[in-house]
């Protein structure tokens, strides 16, 4: 059954809902039919509170732009931003497999496999930090994988706070995994202490270390 957000699409864009793939505390994953494929479509909801989201159009859009422009082939940027009066909405091309669908799953990938996926996704980062893009949310489920193992860093996190307080677990769940595994990749220098020395603003610029971080 569609869920009852499915009434916050506009059909002049032509998507079907078919099935939504996770529920985050950010954003819902939802898998949809467009007249050219499947396309998922990250969906956030405005709470009643007037949000203004065009710096965070901005980047994304800069991201988009960047990486259009240039040969990119193992970068999958958003590729289509809109926004209504009840959510914002994000789209890209669906893949069946993400990183970790393709570790768990037969046939089990031997290690000339992994080391290829390994060497792919540290150039898809080394490309990104090259023209001054961070991702901020490196992990198994933002790295797709073809069925003929090409790998694709996707689901660039501009939008997410770049630092959070240690003490307060609520914000962990920005970054978590949505797989029920509750594991998170977040660098350590990302956190900080409420009250401490420390006062950053949660939507600072992503420093490329923080990715290395989380590749490894």
């Amino acid at each position: 059954m569609i869920p009852a957000e499915g009434s916050y699409f506009n059909t002049q864009y032509n998507l079907v809902l078919k099935e939504v793939l996770g529920r985050g505390r950010f954003s819902k994953s939802i898998l949809c039919k467009h007249d050219e494929g499947l396309v998922l479509v990250k969906v956030y909801f405005k709470r009643g509170d007037f949000i203004d989201l065009r710096d965070y159009e901005q980047r994304l859009s800069k991201i988009r732009d960047i990486f259009t422009c240039l040969d990119h082939p193992h970068v999958w940027p958003f590729q289509f931003w809109l926004e209504t009066d009840k959510a914002a909405y994000l789209l890209r091309q669906y893949f069946f497999n993400n990183l970790h669908d393709r570790l768990s799953t037969r046939p089990f990938l031997c290690v000339v496999e992994k080391k290829w996926l390994a060497f792919q996704l540290l150039y898809a980062v080394k490309q990104s930090h090259e023209h001054g893009v961070c991702h901020g949310d490196i992990k198994c489920e933002n790295v797709l994988v073809t069925s003929w193992n090409w790998l694709y860093l996707a689901d660039f996190a501009s939008f997410k706070p770049t630092y959070i307080p240690h003490d307060d677990p609520s914000d962990f769940s920005f970054f978590f995994d949505t797989g029920g595994r509750r594991r998170c990749y977040l660098a350590p220098e990302r956190f900080y202490e409420h009250g401490g020395e420390m006062h950053v603003a949660p939507d600072a610029p992503l420093k490329p270390s923080m990715d290395i971080f989380a590749v490894g």
